[in-house]
């Protein structure tokens, strides 16, 4: 609930600017168990596991990674001091980014699959392989939480990470790009029959590689 709370007050500062993923993992032992509270859901994912393991793991909760990459003075991508965290999406805000990303979408309501339609066109060369990933948030779970020591019946879970759809470490975009390169790619994916299509949402991002994984540009649509 803090990071969350905390993540709240960055989107307030920076209206339409922001995209946020909420992990739940099965590393963060006793926190991450939903058992404990008796909760209705569990947000827990393999994919999340791999995130979490993939940029560095975790020691303490709440932490949060900053477009996935170490922010000095910080030796780590994920980050445990948050209030540090509106400077760093403050420094990151200003940094021009080489990539434009679209999304469209379709979903058949019978066969609950969601089409996503992706554009990437380039804005600026850039001379390394570019890898672009591609995710499903949930938004406005109702379900137990703690808050401070307190179990909250009713707390409002947002930007729930369900599933990649790529891989979690990305898929290659293209060996190198230039000014005015575009490129469409087009996925498919069946929603689960207990997820709220009205309250999903698609996260795209392009990003350095499969190892580094620092964000280029990140957008999002609502799939319905």
């Amino acid at each position: 609930p803090l990071a969350h709370d905390t993540v709240a007050r960055i989107i307030e500062l920076f209206p339409n600017r922001i995209v946020a993923v909420n992990i739940h993992s099965h590393l963060f032992g006793l926190f991450g168990n939903p058992n404990v509270m008796g909760n209705a859901y569990d947000f827990r994912t393999i994919d999340g596991d791999t995130v979490v393991t993939m940029l560095g793991g975790i020691i303490s909760v709440p932490s949060a990674a900053i477009d996935m990459k170490v922010h000095p003075p910080d030796s780590t991508i994920i980050n445990y001091n948050r209030g540090s965290w509106v400077q760093y999406v403050s420094n990151q805000l200003i940094v021009s980014s080489p990539f434009n990303i679209e999304i469209a979408s379709n979903f058949d309501m019978n066969s609950r699959n969601l089409k996503i339609v992706t554009k990437f066109e380039t804005s600026q060369s850039v001379s390394i392989p570019v890898f672009y990933s591609i995710a499903l948030i949930e938004d406005n779970i109702v379900d137990k939480q703690f808050v401070d020591t307190a179990i909250v019946n009713n707390y409002l879970h947002q930007h729930i990470l369900r599933d990649y759809i790529t891989n979690t470490k990305g898929e290659i975009l293209a060996t190198s790009s230039y000014t005015g390169d575009t490129y469409i790619k087009v996925l498919n994916y069946i929603i689960p029959i207990e997820w709220d299509i009205t309250n999903v949402k698609i996260i795209v991002y392009t990003h350095q590689s499969d190892n580094i994984w620092e964000v280029y540009q990140t957008e999002n649509k609502n799939a319905l």
